[in-house]
Protein backbone atom coordinates (compact mmCIF):
# COMPACT_ATOMS: atom_id res chain seq x y z
CA UNK A 1 0.00 0.00 0.00
CA UNK A 2 2.87 2.39 0.84
CA UNK A 3 4.38 2.03 -2.63
CA UNK A 4 1.04 2.74 -4.24
CA UNK A 5 0.73 5.92 -2.14
CA UNK A 6 4.28 7.00 -3.04
CA UNK A 7 3.57 6.39 -6.72
CA UNK A 8 0.45 8.57 -6.61
CA UNK A 9 2.24 11.32 -4.68
CA UNK A 10 5.00 11.33 -7.30
CA UNK A 11 2.32 11.74 -9.95
CA UNK A 12 1.26 14.89 -8.07
CA UNK A 13 4.86 16.20 -8.41
CA UNK A 14 5.62 16.13 -4.66
CA UNK A 15 9.24 16.28 -3.50
CA UNK A 16 10.54 12.88 -2.26
CA UNK A 17 11.45 14.29 1.19
CA UNK A 18 7.90 15.57 1.60
CA UNK A 19 6.48 12.25 0.44
CA UNK A 20 8.05 10.26 3.29
CA UNK A 21 6.95 12.81 5.86
CA UNK A 22 3.42 12.77 4.50
CA UNK A 23 3.25 8.98 4.54
CA UNK A 24 4.31 8.60 8.15
CA UNK A 25 2.63 11.66 9.68
CA UNK A 26 -0.59 11.71 7.67
CA UNK A 27 -1.19 8.04 6.97
CA UNK A 28 -4.94 8.27 7.58
CA UNK A 29 -5.22 11.36 5.38
CA UNK A 30 -3.34 9.65 2.53
CA UNK A 31 -5.67 6.68 2.61
CA UNK A 32 -8.57 9.11 2.31
CA UNK A 33 -6.92 10.97 -0.57
CA UNK A 34 -5.96 7.80 -2.43
CA UNK A 35 -8.69 5.25 -1.63
CA UNK A 36 -7.47 2.67 -4.16
CA UNK A 37 -8.43 -0.84 -3.28
CA UNK A 38 -6.79 -3.95 -4.58
CA UNK A 39 -9.35 -5.72 -6.72
CA UNK A 40 -8.87 -9.42 -7.32
CA UNK A 41 -9.62 -11.33 -10.48
CA UNK A 42 -13.12 -12.74 -10.14
CA UNK A 43 -14.47 -9.99 -7.87
CA UNK A 44 -17.87 -8.65 -8.95
CA UNK A 45 -18.56 -4.91 -8.55
CA UNK A 46 -21.24 -2.44 -9.54
CA UNK A 47 -19.56 -0.27 -12.21
CA UNK A 48 -20.81 2.96 -13.79
CA UNK A 49 -20.49 2.40 -17.57
CA UNK A 50 -21.84 5.86 -18.54
CA UNK A 51 -20.91 7.89 -20.50
CA UNK A 52 -20.87 5.47 -23.40
CA UNK A 53 -20.78 5.76 -27.18
CA UNK A 54 -22.53 3.69 -29.84
CA UNK A 55 -23.12 0.07 -28.84
CA UNK A 56 -21.15 0.25 -25.59
CA UNK A 57 -22.94 -0.81 -22.42
CA UNK A 58 -24.71 1.92 -20.49
CA UNK A 59 -25.82 2.56 -16.89
CA UNK A 60 -24.50 1.13 -13.64
CA UNK A 61 -24.33 -2.65 -13.81
CA UNK A 62 -22.41 -5.57 -12.33
CA UNK A 63 -19.04 -6.42 -13.87
CA UNK A 64 -16.42 -9.07 -13.16
CA UNK A 65 -12.78 -8.02 -12.67
CA UNK A 66 -10.57 -9.89 -15.14
CA UNK A 67 -7.15 -8.34 -14.57
CA UNK A 68 -4.58 -9.90 -12.26
CA UNK A 69 -4.01 -8.74 -8.70
CA UNK A 70 -0.43 -7.88 -9.71
CA UNK A 71 -1.73 -5.23 -12.13
CA UNK A 72 -4.23 -3.97 -9.53
CA UNK A 73 -1.27 -3.28 -7.22
CA UNK A 74 0.29 -0.78 -9.63
CA UNK A 75 -2.65 0.85 -11.39
CA UNK A 76 -5.92 2.57 -10.55
CA UNK A 77 -7.34 1.28 -13.85
CA UNK A 78 -9.33 -1.96 -13.74
CA UNK A 79 -10.28 -4.25 -16.64
CA UNK A 80 -13.72 -5.87 -16.45
CA UNK A 81 -16.38 -7.77 -18.38
CA UNK A 82 -19.96 -6.49 -17.95
CA UNK A 83 -22.69 -8.73 -16.59
CA UNK A 84 -26.25 -8.59 -17.92
CA UNK A 85 -29.43 -10.03 -16.42
CA UNK A 86 -30.92 -10.45 -19.92
CA UNK A 87 -30.06 -14.14 -20.25
CA UNK A 88 -32.15 -14.44 -23.41
CA UNK A 89 -29.39 -12.46 -25.18
CA UNK A 90 -26.76 -15.03 -24.20
CA UNK A 91 -24.80 -16.14 -27.27
CA UNK A 92 -21.66 -18.21 -27.63
CA UNK A 93 -19.06 -17.43 -26.13
CA UNK A 94 -20.93 -15.51 -23.35
CA UNK A 95 -20.82 -17.24 -19.96
CA UNK A 96 -24.08 -17.88 -18.06
CA UNK A 97 -23.90 -17.31 -14.29
CA UNK A 98 -26.44 -18.67 -11.83
CA UNK A 99 -27.17 -16.42 -8.89
CA UNK A 100 -25.81 -17.77 -5.59
CA UNK A 101 -24.60 -16.69 -2.14
CA UNK A 102 -21.03 -16.20 -3.34
CA UNK A 103 -21.68 -13.89 -6.32
CA UNK A 104 -24.76 -12.22 -4.74
CA UNK A 105 -26.20 -11.20 -8.11
CA UNK A 106 -29.88 -10.16 -8.09
CA UNK A 107 -30.82 -12.83 -10.66
CA UNK A 108 -29.35 -15.36 -13.06
CA UNK A 109 -27.11 -13.45 -15.46
CA UNK A 110 -24.62 -13.69 -18.29
CA UNK A 111 -21.02 -12.41 -18.55
CA UNK A 112 -20.68 -10.55 -21.84
CA UNK A 113 -17.13 -11.70 -22.57
CA UNK A 114 -16.70 -9.79 -25.85
CA UNK A 115 -17.34 -6.45 -24.10
CA UNK A 116 -14.02 -6.14 -22.25
CA UNK A 117 -13.60 -2.61 -20.84
CA UNK A 118 -11.08 -0.75 -18.67
CA UNK A 119 -12.18 1.91 -16.18
CA UNK A 120 -10.72 4.05 -13.42
CA UNK A 121 -11.59 2.86 -9.91
CA UNK A 122 -13.70 5.99 -9.42
CA UNK A 123 -16.39 4.31 -11.56
CA UNK A 124 -16.63 1.36 -9.15
CA UNK A 125 -19.50 1.72 -6.67
CA UNK A 126 -19.29 -1.30 -4.36
CA UNK A 127 -18.30 -4.93 -4.31
CA UNK A 128 -21.20 -7.33 -4.81
CA UNK A 129 -19.47 -10.70 -4.49
CA UNK A 130 -17.08 -13.10 -6.20
CA UNK A 131 -17.35 -15.47 -9.13
CA UNK A 132 -17.24 -19.21 -8.45
CA UNK A 133 -14.17 -21.21 -9.50
CA UNK A 134 -15.90 -22.85 -12.51
CA UNK A 135 -17.08 -19.46 -13.83
CA UNK A 136 -13.62 -17.94 -13.34
CA UNK A 137 -12.07 -20.90 -15.20
CA UNK A 138 -14.41 -20.25 -18.14
CA UNK A 139 -13.50 -16.53 -18.12
CA UNK A 140 -9.77 -17.35 -18.12
CA UNK A 141 -10.32 -19.88 -20.91
CA UNK A 142 -12.08 -17.24 -23.00
CA UNK A 143 -9.26 -14.74 -22.37
CA UNK A 144 -6.65 -17.29 -23.51
CA UNK A 145 -8.67 -17.91 -26.67
CA UNK A 146 -9.43 -14.21 -27.29
CA UNK A 147 -5.81 -13.11 -26.97
CA UNK A 148 -4.32 -16.33 -28.44
CA UNK A 149 -2.27 -17.03 -25.29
Amino acid sequence: MKWLMIYHLLKLNRRPSKILGMIFSLKKRLITIFPFQIMKQGDIYFVRFDPSIGHEYRKTRPAIVIQSEEISNISSLVTVMPISSHIERCQEPDIPVERDEKNRLAKDSVIMVRRISTFDQSRFKRKIGEASSPVLRKVRGYLRKHFAL
